[in-house]
């Protein structure tokens, strides 16, 4: 995988599960704002009732507190509402079965610790509501006559609490609404963020892709190339070092292009095998004189391909394996069309141990083995006509005598 799809990647997993906290995290602050905002307008409903609630809890009265409970119903919806006494008795509920019943759930607890309005979300009879629990105030003692008639105690704290499931249907459309445009809003920024990501990636690998290309001239042999330095960073750093690399490796290396354009241009065939003779390299002359395309690399066997010219000679890879190299061996080399061509080879390693090669170079001996044979040819010519005058110079001699 490229290195711009995984930095693409990692910043879209980034931005996935960032997206996912905002939705989620959005979501619950939406809906306990909501139900805040419900509570608290069940909460000031039941402040304009605060008279009547308080006077159902100082007596006890189960019938005012249903018509106080019938009242706060008509302002608010409210699905189910029940007045209850400081230590948890129902004192009125609009389920009148559960009047005289006691409550002490975590909810009223709650409230009645801390004094405040407690609320969260249930659903009742299949609708959503916001169950919540309001505190409801003592009422203040203005003359003497309640105090003496209901003492001193209370003058703080709560008389008892409102107890109501307040419906989130007139809410829940805008609720709604607000977590749809969040929502929104939250792609729209992801999006953008990524399409950011994207252009800022590119930018940043663009250096990276310049080395690349860089790195890839270098193995070709072209060491001239230089990378542009198109950022003052730590890449920049790493491409301004590439480019004075690439300029001591043009001033002291030669370049493969040179190396390749001089084994292409030798007269003489040159061909390079692995330890086994499977031939890998082969220049034009070595195409020329065989006619062999040596392609592909080590589609060929040299040593199927070479013959000793004298009768029992040595096998010129086994002769390499023990001296380390050839110098003028008189061989036979096995052209595509049949021919036996005689050749002079001189062989040796380059590499290093595992990954040896064999440079060999054929000198065609055709012509050389042409004018030895015109040589031997004068040579008896210039014997027989020293023998005839030697007759000559005897039989004048014998005859000066």
């Amino acid at each position: 995988m490229k290195l711009y799809i995984k930095v693409v990647t990692f910043v879209l997993g980034l931005i996935c599960v960032a997206l996912w906290v905002d939705i989620r995290f959005t979501r619950k602050a939406v809906t306990e704002s909501m139900s805040a905002q419900i509570a608290d307008s069940g909460a000031a409903a039941a402040a304009d009732q605060a008279p009547a609630f308080q006077k159902a809890l100082a007596g006890g009265s189960e019938l005012d507190g249903i018509k106080a409970l019938h009242v706060f119903t008509q302002k608010t919806g409210a699905s189910y509402d029940a007045l209850v006494s400081p230590d948890g008795k129902v004192i009125a509920h609009t389920n009148v079965a559960l009047a005289g019943t006691r409550m002490d759930d975590p909810l009223l607890m709650k409230a009645s610790r801390t004094g405040a309005t407690m609320f969260y979300r249930t659903v009742y009879n299949g609708e959503e509501v916001v169950d919540a629990v309001m505190p409801v105030p003592r009422r203040e003692r203005n003359s003497g006559e309640e105090i003496l008639f209901e003492g001193l105690g209370g003058a703080g704290g709560s008389a008892g609490f409102l107890r109501a499931g307040l419906p989130l249907t007139p809410a829940k459309k805008a609720e709604n609404e607000i977590k749809f445009k969040l929502l929104m809003l939250a792609l729209i920024i992801a999006v953008a963020a990524l399409a950011l990501s994207v252009l800022a990636a590119r930018l940043l690998l663009r250096q990276v892709t310049s080395l690349g290309e860089g790195i890839r001239k270098v193995r070709d042999g072209d060491y001239n190339f230089s990378v542009p330095v198109v950022s003052a960073d730590e890449l920049g750093a790493v491409a301004e070092s590439f480019n004075k690399l690439t300029r001591g490796l043009a001033e002291t290396t030669v370049s493969k292009k040179y190396l390749d354009a001089l084994l292409e241009g030798m007269p003489d065939p040159l061909i390079i095998t692995d330890e086994e003779g499977m031939v890998l390299k082969a220049n034009r002359a070595a195409v020329e004189v065989s006619g062999y395309d040596f392609q592909p690399r080590a589609s060929h066997d040299l040593k199927a391909l070479l013959e000793p010219q004298a009768e029992g000679g040595a096998e010129p890879f086994s002769l390499l394996a023990w001296s380390g190299h050839i110098k003028e061996l008189d061989m036979w080399f096995l052209a595509r069309d049949g021919r036996r061509l005689p050749v002079m080879l001189s062989a040796a390693y380059i590499g290093h141990e595992g990954n040896k090669q064999v440079v060999m170079v054929l000198k065609d001996t055709a012509q050389h083995k042409e004018s030895e044979a015109r040589l031997a040819l004068y040579l008896k010519e210039v014997e027989t006509v020293n023998s005839e005058l030697d007759a000559f110079a005897h039989t004048v001699s014998h005859d000066l005598k």
